[in-house]
């Protein structure tokens, strides 16, 4: 089945189940990518939690050799994998599904017409993102115990489309001084899209120019349950420069949209920050592994809401006359790729103490 010619009829949720349905059927069992060898072990399921679809399967995982070992303390061998709407598209150069946009050039102002080339792969896909969540969650084997099952590892996706948890950016741009560009309540740009989103606190042209990036994810589905770790992961698209991001708690109006209003949805001044700081992004997926902090700003009943910010931007520090510094992210593509903003969260959802059969 494609999904391309369901795009236009079906809402987003259905999409999702529809995706979930399609890589229930994969065949994948055991495989190895890169530096990891894994086995996934029975079915994989597709769920419905919280009116939220997605996938559920439990694997075990080697790195390069040694096995992985899961939970806080490295003792699980089998840990059980959630993914709410999971990608079944993955970049390729000679692909049949092309995506074109608008985007705007951040250095001149001007509107290009871009191209992103995918291929519907939902096998690859499902390969890929269980490698990347495995590489960001697994510890050191030694410690594990034979056949013990963990708790849960969860990942939300963004998601594009009208009344949906969006990612996108506000900004303020060519403005003569740098707290015109900053400290302004209203934004001249807000941006809901399945472009390419930004953070920036830069000069150009002698302008200043300030974006804020907004990524929302349904976690709803989290309950009662206690976080042990989280990691928001957006994947690296263009920049220049090498100021740092740092992460805020977002407080956008409506989570499923964003205006020009939300470029003052967070803390301007001395904000609590979710995570270390990073550095200047690198290709692929950068990630931001949540402090106490971060882990309380997750809405365990409802929409969690994170904000990007260049790290000048934070500290109110004037950003240097060059070079130009900005930093661009893959956001949703709205029928889920393997380049989308995505949070994971390992949890306590009770799967200790009963056996595998009875879990499945």
């Amino acid at each position: 089945m494609s999904l391309e010619k369901e795009l236009k009829t079906k809402p987003l949720n259905e999409l999702a189940k529809l995706k979930a349905e399609i890589i229930a059927k994969c065949k994948t069992r055991k495989y190895t990518k890169g530096d990891f060898n894994i086995e996934i072990i029975e079915d994989i399921k597709p769920i419905k939690i919280e009116g939220i679809h997605g996938i559920e399967l439990f694997a075990k995982a080697w790195k390069k050799g040694k096995k992985c070992g899961f939970g806080k303390d490295g003792t699980t061998e089998i840990e059980r994998f959630r993914i709410y709407n999971p990608p079944i598209l993955v970049p390729d150069e000679n692909g049949d599904i092309i995506r074109e946009y608008t985007e705007k050039d951040i250095l001149t102002g001007e509107n290009l017409i871009k191209q992103r080339k995918f291929r519907e792969n939902p096998e690859k896909a499902l390969q890929e993102e269980l490698v990347h969540i495995i590489s960001l969650i697994e510890k050191n084997g030694e410690n594990i115990v034979d056949g013990k099952i963990g708790n849960t590892t969860s990942t939300f996706y963004s998601v594009a489309g009208a009344n949906s948890p969006v990612d996108g950016f506000a900004s303020r741009t060519s403005q003569a001084t740098y707290p015109l560009a900053r400290d302004t309540a209203d934004g001249l740009y807000g941006i809901t899209s399945d472009t390419v989103n930004y953070v920036a606190a830069e000069v150009g042209g002698g302008n200043y120019s300030v974006y804020r990036l907004f990524n929302c994810f349904n976690t709803a589905t989290l309950g009662t349950d206690t976080i042990t770790s989280a990691i928001v992961s957006l994947y690296f698209a263009a920049g220049v420069g090498s100021q740092g991001i740092g992460l805020t708690q977002g407080s956008l109006a409506s989570t499923a949209n964003i205006t020009t209003g939300d470029f003052d949805a967070c803390t301007i001044n001395n904000p609590d920050e979710g995570a270390t700081r990073s550095s200047f992004p690198s290709a692929g997926y950068n990630n931001w592994t949540l402090n106490a902090t971060g882990r309380s700003w997750i809405e365990k009943s409802g929409v969690t809401d994170f904000c990007f910010r260049d790290v000048k931007d934070i500290d109110d520090e004037t950003p240097p006359a060059s070079p130009r510094q900005y930093k661009g992210f893959y956001s949703a593509d709205y029928t889920g790729s393997t380049t989308d903003p995505k949070l994971v969260v390992v949890h306590s959802a009770s799967v200790a103490g009963k056996s595998f059969a009875q879990i499945i």
